[in-house]
């Protein structure tokens, strides 16, 4: 992902919540995440945390990638995650 690709995912990321999904085993899972930020600058790199009480903590153990995405009502393309 180039600089300016990350500075404009940053940017955008300014909601309170994001939804998460992944999809491991054939088995997809999603939820709505509190907990987000940009974790790096060199290289850029972006974490969110997810509860282990969680479903989709359960399924993000065994997946390669994650997608994020903006609740309803907000301009942005879904975005690509690799762990």
């Amino acid at each position: 992902m180039s600089e300016e690709a990350f500075d404009e995912l940053m940017v955008s990321t300014d909601s309170a919540l994001i939804v998460v999904t992944t999809a491991a085993e054939n088995e997809q899972a999603g939820c709505l995440v509190g907990f987000h930020s940009q974790s790096s600058m060199s290289p850029e790199q972006y974490s969110f945390w997810l509860s282990k009480a969680n479903h989709t903590y359960q399924a993000s153990l065994r997946a390669a990638y994650f997608a994020s995405d903006l609740p309803p009502g907000h301009d942005n393309a879904e975005r690509a995650i690799h762990p």
